[in-house]
């Protein structure tokens, strides 16, 4: 290339087309920022086995035990002092939005922790029902 040749300079209407593809993609950036990502940390809510309540929504609100984490969802369970508490949920609020996460808790679930975890057994109401006699397990 010559040392004396100018650089070509881009149309206008390029340079317009770039301008709106800039901002479309900024636009949508923000867009997924709004919904994704996240402006606290993981709740994690926790029931207790022992509750007597049909559902876990039934359950008096003083018994649950609430956690926080920042990295992800915390442990199916948590024993806290002596007794076992099974999460019903879990939220993260993004911008916009809100993520909830809640592990469905029925016989074959509270079975395979039972397989898994085989010291939580003694910790269940009634360990020897299929449900573990969680009242509020769904059946």
């Amino acid at each position: 290339m010559d040392a004396n040749a100018t650089k070509r300079r881009p149309s206008k209407g390029a340079r317009i087309y770039h301008g709106i593809v800039r901002i479309a993609g900024g636009c949508m950036l923000g867009y997924l920022a709004l919904f994704f990502l996240p402006a606290g940390p993981w709740t994690n809510l926790y029931c207790p086995v022992s509750a007597k309540a049909k559902t876990w929504g039934d359950v008096p609100r003083n018994q649950y035990i609430w956690t926080k984490s920042w990295l992800s969802v915390d442990d199916d369970y948590v024993v806290h002092e002596g007794r076992l508490f099974l999460r019903v949920q879990s939220t993260r609020p993004s911008i916009v939005t809100i993520w909830l996460d809640e592990p469905r808790w029925d016989t074959s679930a509270i079975t395979d922790l039972i397989k898994t975890h085989r010291d939580l057994r003694a910790r269940l109401p009634n360990p020897d029902a299929a449900n573990g006699g969680i009242e509020w397990i769904r059946r």
